[in-house]
């Protein structure tokens, strides 16, 4: 007589994850039944799961497609769940999407690789992802995403052309939004050294004001974002 198992799938919490933050959201339990020796059954729990390789950490442009990818071996009676780390959400449970966020999809093939999508990503996406097994203790790898944003000029809130006289002061700004946030620098559009001038740069609002005193001569300055 051999001893075989199905699985009661229920969402729990448990605390004993050794990250101490994340949460383990579900648990099989299994249930002991008597069967056939000969007819193992599909829920037989044979081989520890195990992952086979770590989840690349990936970076997409704002809008694009991001795809985590987990990849497990013997996962037998056991399910695969993914949650985002920063707000301990759970996303998906086996192959069911829990989350309400419409732009979450989920993917896998033969119980072995599993993809989390998330579609139209968007800054607030940015941060850890796990993908957990169910086991005792539970297993769990950690994948992050980041969400780059090019650099674009705020029109509306840089400087125009400026006029002074001659030996008086003009200070030029350029307001810039970007992830990670860009860096602003000053030219001559000619390509001249721009003389006489002081910096002074407030890097964490994106912004880059340009005091030029004692202009001694007319000249076209831009302003360029990396």
């Amino acid at each position: 007589m051999r001893l075989h198992y199905s699985s009661i799938m229920t969402i729990q919490i448990y605390k004993e994850n050794p990250l101490d933050s994340p949460y383990s959201y579900f648990s099989t339990e299994p249930s002991v039944t008597n069967s056939d020796e000969n007819d193992p059954g599909d829920n037989y729990i044979g081989d520890v799961p195990e992952f086979v390789d770590a989840i690349s950490n990936i970076t997409v442009p704002i809008g694009r497609e991001a795809r985590l990818t987990c990849i497990v071996r013997n996962l037998g009676v056991f399910k695969v769940a993914w949650m985002r780390i920063e707000d301990q959400t759970i996303l998906t449970i086996h192959d069911h999407i829990i989350t309400r966020n419409y732009r979450i999809g989920l993917s896998h093939s033969e119980l072995r690789v599993w993809n989390l999508i998330i579609n139209d990503a968007q800054e607030e996406d940015r941060g850890g992802y796990m993908c957990q097994i169910n086991t005792v203790p539970m297993l769990y790898q950690i994948g992050f995403l980041d969400v780059v944003v090019p650099p674009r000029i705020l029109t509306a809130e840089t400087s125009v052309d400026v006029m002074r006289r001659e030996n008086s002061n003009a200070t030029l700004t350029c307001r810039a939004r970007g992830y990670p946030l860009p860096r602003i620098t000053w030219r001559r559009e000619d390509g001249k050294p721009i003389e006489y001038g002081n910096w002074q740069e407030k890097k964490d609002q994106g912004i880059q004001p340009l005091s030029y005193s004692l202009l001694k001569r007319s000249c076209l300055l831009q302003s360029i974002i990396k």
